[in-house]
């Protein structure tokens, strides 16, 4: 989600924190929050009344704390946050104080029965929807929303405002920071709140929407230098111009996607009537970010004028009050991690699960978030995966539980060896549990062979095959933690098996330079890790090895130079 508050200066190289859709979760959350009491004087004009235990309904909720605020307004309504990501669910747990958390999709909202909502909120999120959805995304959750809204309910959506069409000239009035990528290039990492304004707009011309979605032409006037490009574009750049932190996730989102005509047109499509659009302009990246930043002009006559484009709008829908669709007899149905991890019986020779009984043979091993128990039949070839009892957050034990399930397909397209998930639980999202086939006798962890110094050439072609298989795309990104890979013996060869079976969308600072092929190097992550689970390197010792990296020479580094085709910049 994109952020409206400034940037914090929080261009630091600080730990990352992993996310479900590859952010880093320190900075987006930090920013997010800033924000919220101007969001919240957004959209809680446009509520309308609301009385005594009306349910309103925060979408995206991220952090939760926008609405942990309009709880503290609003003390006699029930707010209810849904997000889809686990990580976020769990910051919104931290300081979880008015509100219900809901595990929910944006595009189906299944835990929210039809009928049962007075006002629904979508806060800045919509952009999100259609990025990794497209326009038929955003018809699903207006559809879901409209469902889920009592008759005479109100949804309140705030977005950004998509200029309307035609072309207009940016002119860019900063000139601070390094014109040249090298230069932006801290210990390994390009930073770029270094850069120019003016370099950024190349780095977005080249990257966003997959690159160079649109034509430009440079023009001189008066001795200025003006970008001629189509108005949505040079909306998306300056709107985005100071959201370095998170360049590369950002990137491949597009903040605006309706006019707002076209916004009034997706709300009556949807079923609302008495839509309103309402300018909603954002006084602080007004002030902070584009006066005397940028400038943005139209040709009026033989003389260019000088505009300015809205930067937000809240469009606001009623449910028909003459609609005939009953509310359904159920509660919302707010996520209990606790009463999940309740509903797990385990004894000595048997797991029961929602009344279902699995019958296992001793428990095979755990990792941070999961334990894993050989199921006791006749096939003797499956193994039964739940989230872990003992955690004190749940919420990644889930998530992973979640990535492993509904994401097998892109390691069947990446051409990945893995481990064929025979079943799971039919109740989630979120997952308790999967059977999954075991990893076949003799097999040997990685991180064992890592240890032990008997990692072959034949492992690291395969592996490093793999790693360039994912990293290239910058699409995903795998676990490449020693502990979830085998080396496995069929039919007289060994082939490299990912038992993990995690997918993430790629994220830089996890790229296999920085954290796996230190791992994959230095036996002492692994000594020194958690419990099925390597240590991570910090950023120090990225800078070091990166350094020590050309003048490596022992049989597995050389290996690894050998068949990691990809470029690294740094190394």
């Amino acid at each position: 989600m994109s952020l409206e508050i400034s940037n914090q200066e929080s261009n630091s190289t600080q730990a990352h924190v992993k996310s479900e859709n590859g952010r880093d979760l320190t900075i987006y959350a930090e920013l997010m929050d800033v924000a919220l009491k101007a969001k919240a004087a957004s959209i809680m004009p446009y509520f309308g009344e609301v009385d005594d235990g009306s349910i309103i309904v925060d979408v995206g909720s991220g952090t939760g704390q926008l609405a942990e605020y309009i709880a503290g307004e609003l003390h006699n309504a029930h707010i209810y946050a849904v997000d889809f990501s686990h990580d976020m669910l769990a910051l919104a747990d931290k300081n979880l104080s008015k509100i219900h958390l809901v595990h929910d999709d944006a595009t189906r909202l299944e835990n929210i029965p039809s009928g049962s909502v007075d006002v629904m909120y979508h806060g800045t999120m919509g952009h999100e929807i259609q990025s990794f959805r497209g326009m038929s995304g955003l018809d699903e959750s207006l559809a879901a929303s409209f469902r889920s809204l009592k008759n005479g309910g109100r949804e309140v959506w705030r977005d950004f405002v998509k200029p309307p069409q035609g072309e207009v000239y940016l002119e860019i009035l900063t000139h601070d920071g390094f014109d040249s990528i090298e230069e932006a290039i801290k210990n390994g990492f390009l930073d770029y709140s270094l850069l120019s304004t003016r370099k950024l707009f190349d780095c977005f011309y080249e990257q966003f929407k997959g690159g160079k979605a649109f034509d430009y032409e440079i023009v001189i006037k008066d001795g200025h230098e003006l970008i001629k490009l189509p108005a949505r574009y040079a909306q998306e750049f300056i709107l985005r111009k100071d959201y370095t932190a998170n360049w590369r996730q950002e990137i491949e989102e597009e903040y605006t996607y309706w006019t707002q005509s076209e916004a009034k047109q997706a709300f009556e499509k949807a079923g609302f009537s008495k839509v309103k659009v309402i300018d909603d302009d954002n006084e602080y990246i007004r002030k902070n970010r584009l006066t005397g930043n940028v400038a943005i002009y139209i040709e009026d006559g033989q003389q260019l004028k000088p505009i300015e484009f809205t930067t937000h709008m809240v469009i606001v829908g009623e449910k028909n009050s003459d609609a005939t669709l009953e509310p359904e007899v159920r509660q919302i149905k707010a996520v209990d991690f606790q009463s999940l991890i309740d509903s797990i019986d385990i004894d000595d020779h048997k797991i029961i699960i929602d009344g279902i009984e699995f019958k296992i043979d001793g428990l095979l091993g755990q990792g941070q978030h999961k334990q894993v128990f050989l199921i006791d039949d006749e096939e003797n070839n499956r193994v039964l995966k739940i989230v872990r009892k003992d955690k004190t957050t749940f919420y990644s034990a889930f998530s992973s539980l979640q990535q492993s399930i509904e994401r097998q397909y892109i390691l069947d397209e990446l051409g990945v060896n893995h481990m064929k998930i025979y079943d799971y639980d039919r109740n989630g999202p979120p997952y308790r549990y999967l059977i999954q086939e075991k990893i076949p006798h003799g097999s040997i962890n990685a991180a064992e062979l890592i240890k032990k110094g008997l990692l072959t050439e034949t492992d690291i072609a395969q592996m490093a095959a793999i790693i360039n298989r994912c990293e290239t795309e910058r699409l995903w990104q795998l676990d490449t933690n020693p502990f979830n890979w085998f080396r496995v013996e069929k039919d007289g060869a060994s082939e490299m098996f990912y038992i993990g079976g995690t997918v993430y969308r790629y994220n830089e600072a996890w790229s296999f330079d920085k954290v796996g092929l230190l791992q994959w190097l230095d036996p002492k992550y692994i000594d020194e890790g958690l419990v099925q689970s390597a240590r991570l390197p910090n950023q120090h010792e990225v800078a070091d090895f990166t350094k020590k990296w050309p003048e490596l020479d022992d049989q597995v580094a050389l290996w690894w130079k050998k068949y990691l085709t990809l470029t690294y910049p740094h190394l």
